[in-house]
């Protein structure tokens, strides 16, 4: 199971919330408690001997009324840490699923997101190239409409050039038609 960014901040403020707890009250019985422990039955002259007497000659703990209540102390020390750590796990524990779900669902939103982009991006570029097509149509155009005008400036020189051609033709042909035909009329 891998840590969301999420559970980690949960974890650290789990983390912190023990902190405070063994802080605020469980870290000086404990250690007054340890303290007590170490020194049970050493710390007098007049107990000292019969506690290492018990130590020594038997499998017993001195003074075992006063180290149940020590150790009694330093277990209820823990089932507080317990009551505030286990249901918060088990939170924990549901909220990571929370957290992948929502991964889950900010990546398809950034799929979607992605793919809108993509979308939006060809469309942008699709009426570009709509637009240079329609720029490359208007010079088409303009360019078969000068094409046309030229070849209609060609044909109307050259209709000209040929009707001069004819009246030149006629005209050679009536002045020399009249040359051949004034002998005879004449």
């Amino acid at each position: 199971m891998t840590p969301t960014p999420a559970d980690v901040r949960d974890l650290l403020a789990l983390c912190a919330d023990i902190v405070q707890l063994w802080n605020d009250h469980e870290r000086e019985p404990v250690i007054a408690a340890a303290s007590e422990l170490l020194r049970l039955g050493l710390d007098s002259d007049a107990t000292r001997g019969t506690s290492l007497a018990t130590i020594v000659g038997s499998d017993s703990a001195p003074r075992p009324a006063e180290l149940e209540r020590l150790f009694g102390q330093i277990e209820e020390g823990i089932w507080r840490i317990g009551l505030l750590v286990v249901p918060r796990t088990l939170e924990l524990v549901g909220a990571h699923f929370l957290h992948e779900i929502e991964l889950v669902a900010k990546a398809i939103y950034d799929g979607a997101r992605a793919l809108v982009s993509a979308i939006e991006a060809g469309i942008a570029w699709l009426a570009q190239q709509l637009d240079l097509l329609e720029k490359k149509l208007e010079q088409l155009a303009a360019a078969a409409a000068q094409l046309v005008a030229d070849i209609a400036g060609t044909v109307s020189g050259l209709a000209d050039a040929l009707l001069e051609l004819e009246d030149q033709i006629v005209q050679t042909i009536r002045a020399d038609g009249w040359a051949l035909a004034a002998p005879l009329v004449s």
